[in-house]
Formats: C-alpha cells, sequence, structure tokens
C-alpha cells in the first residue's frame, strides 16, 4: 500500500499534522487527511465543541493542538471532553437551555402563598403545592413582600 501525504487547501490552518481548519463564507470546514469531513455555520459554538471531541476522541489530534490552533483553555476542551464521553454528542448541544433563571412569584400566585402562609402551613409544603422553589418564597419573605404567620386572632 503506499503512503499518500495529505494535501490541504492554501488557506487552511493546521492544526495537526493530518488536521486543517479554514473559514470560508461564514462556514467552518475541517479537512482530514487531505479530506473534509465536517462544517458548520461560524457562530455554531455546540457543534465547534462536538468536532473538537470527535478530533481528540479518535486520536487525529491532542487536546493541546486545540488548545493553541483556536485559543481555547484546557478546562473548556477537558469539560466538552467529559459531557462527550458521559452523554454522547447529544449532550454537548442546548448548553445554554440549561441555566437557573430566578422565579417571580407574583400575581394571584402571591396571594395564594399568602393565604397558605396565614393557615399555619410550612414554606417547604406551600413551595411543592404551588410549583417554586423553597428558595423562592423565602426571598419574597426576606423582601417583605409575603408575610409569615400574619393571622389576626379576633
Amino acid at each position: 500500500m503506499q503512503l499518500h501525504l495529505p494535501i490541504f487547501p492554501k488557506e487552511s490552518k493546521l492544526i495537526s499534522s493530518t488536521v486543517a481548519v479554514k473559514e470560508k463564507d461564514g462556514m467552518v470546514h475541517y479537512v482530514a487527511n487531505g479530506l473534509p469531513f465536517y462544517c458548520h455555520g461560524i457562530q455554531e459554538f455546540d457543534a465547534f465543541r462536538h468536532v473538537i471531541c470527535l478530533l481528540v476522541d479518535q486520536d487525529l489530534c491532542r487536546r493541546t493542538d486545540i488548545v493553541k490552533s483556536f485559543c481555547v483553555t484546557d478546562d473548556f476542551v477537558g469539560k466538552a471532553l467529559r459531557i462527550y464521553r458521559e452523554k454522547g454528542h447529544s449532550g454537548l448541544y442546548n448548553q445554554g437551555e440549561k441555566k437557573r433563571r430566578a422565579n417571580k412569584i407574583v400575581g394571584k400566585v402571591l396571594e395564594d402563598i399568602q393565604r397558605k402562609l396565614d393557615k399555619g402551613q410550612s414554606v417547604n409544603s406551600i413551595a411543592n403545592e404551588v410549583g417554586v422553589s423553597e428558595g423562592a418564597i423565602r426571598y419574597q419573605l426576606n423582601q417583605n413582600n409575603l408575610k409569615k404567620n400574619s393571622r389576626r386572632d379576633s
């Protein structure tokens, strides 16, 4: 079998001796051993994480090659690899949707919680019934938007 040297396009940047990358018309193209193997949009960070995991996991390049070529941290590459190895490629997508957000208690829900507090019900049981976090109720208590045990005896 004859060994062929990989030939890369002139404008491409070498990541390792067998892998190169180039950007053209808003798309990032990856070439392995002279053959194109992956392409994604320049703003698609989930696809970028997927590609770097494929490259490292298939021993086409090392983590340090990725760090040097793309100016990312070793922690970034390590975290992506850990997620890829635990959850597969689907674990790398939609990372931004998993972020927590504050639960705002307003209007009818606030009034409902106050009625339950007036009856002497615990914060934990109210949180489970209403479907908000216990911390969100405690925050409203600290802000004096809710009053604990505000029942008046006549």
